[in-house]
C-alpha cells in the first residue's frame, strides 16, 4: 500500500495538465486498481464545450505516447467509455453541426483552434459524421479546403470522407482549394487521388476554376503547376467554350499560359 501510494504522489506530484511524458513514468508499475483511480484524475471534463474536449483528449493522446503496449488497449478502452460516458447521441451529432457550421463561407461563428484534434476524436470514437453537409451541400472537406485548414483536411481523409463529393454547384474540394490558389491543400487532395477532372456546373474542372479567380494580385501559379504536373485535362471546355488556355490568356496570366503551352495545351 505504501508503495502505491508512493507512484500516486510521483504521478500527481507535477501539473497533470503539461502533461510531460516523465510524469507517467511509474504508469506501468501501478497495480490495475490504482491505474484505474489515476484515469478518475487524467480524464476530466471541465464542461462539454469544443475546448474542453480537444484539452481531454490532447492530454489522452499524451498519455498514450507514455503507456507501455500491453496497457495501452485498456487506457483506449477507459478514455472512450469516458468520453461516450458523458455525451449522448444527439450532443454528439451536435458537435458535428458545430463543425460544419463553423466552416460555412460566410460564417460568422470563430473556427476552435485544433478543430482538426475534435474530428480526429470523433472518428476514434466512431462518432464523425463524414457525410454531413451545410444547406449548400459543402461537406466539411470543402470547408478546409476553402480556408486553408490542411491539418484539418488530412484528418477528414483519413476518417475516410467522400474527396469527390459535389456541393450545389458542382464543387469539390479540390475545385475549392484551387478556386482560392491554396497550393500546400491542392497538393494534398491530388496525393489524396482527388479526380482531378470533376467540373462545377460551369463545367469547369479544377485548374479553370484556379485560372477565372486569379487576378493582378493573386495569380496561383504554384497551384496550377500541380494540377498540370498531375495531368489535369488541358483540353476541356467550359459551358462557354473556354479551354483553361484560352481563359488564361483572357486573364493576362502569362506564367500559366507558358506552363500550359509547354505542356501542350491548345485552344
Amino acid at each position: 500500500m505504501i508503495k502505491n501510494l508512493f507512484y500516486l504522489t510521483i504521478l500527481f506530484a507535477t501539473n497533470l495538465f503539461t502533461m510531460q511524458p516523465a510524469q507517467f513514468i511509474y504508469w506501468s508499475q501501478l497495480p490495475p486498481e490504482m491505474r484505474k483511480e489515476a484515469m478518475k484524475h487524467l480524464f476530466v471534463l471541465k464542461d462539454k464545450s469544443i475546448e474542453s474536449l480537444i484539452e481531454s483528449y490532447k492530454k489522452f493522446l499524451k498519455l498514450s505516447k507514455t503507456v507501455d503496449k500491453q496497457y495501452l488497449e485498456k487506457l483506449t478502452d477507459s478514455y472512450q467509455r469516458f468520453i461516450k460516458k458523458h455525451f449522448t447521441e444527439e450532443e454528439f451529432q451536435n458537435l458535428n453541426l458545430e463543425i460544419i457550421n463553423s466552416l460555412k463561407p460566410l460564417s460568422i461563428i470563430k473556427i476552435p483552434r485544433n478543430l482538426d484534434l475534435l474530428v480526429r476524436l470523433l472518428a476514434f470514437l466512431g462518432k464523425l459524421d463524414i457525410t454531413i453537409t451545410d444547406d449548400r451541400k459543402i461537406t466539411m472537406l470543402m470547408g478546409a479546403a476553402r480556408l486553408n485548414l490542411k491539418n484539418l483536411a488530412d484528418a477528414l481523409i483519413k476518417a475516410g470522407t467522400d474527396i469527390n463529393a459535389k456541393d450545389e454547384d458542382g464543387k469539390t474540394a479540390l475545385i475549392w482549394a484551387s478556386g482560392v490558389g491554396h497550393d500546400k491543400m491542392v497538393e494534398l487532395l491530388i496525393k489524396a487521388k482527388a479526380n482531378l477532372n470533376e467540373i462545377d456546373s460551369t463545367e469547369r474542372n479544377a485548374l479553370m476554376s484556379l485560372i477565372a479567380n486569379s487576378g493582378p494580385y493573386q495569380h496561383h501559379t504554384d497551384a496550377a503547376k500541380l494540377l498540370i504536373d498531375a495531368k489535369i485535362d488541358l483540353s476541356a471546355k467550359d459551358k462557354f467554350g473556354w479551354t483553361a488556355l484560352m481563359l488564361a490568356q483572357m486573364r493576362s496570366e502569362k506564367e500559366i499560359v507558358d506552363m500550359l503551352l509547354q505542356a501542350g495545351a491548345k485552344e
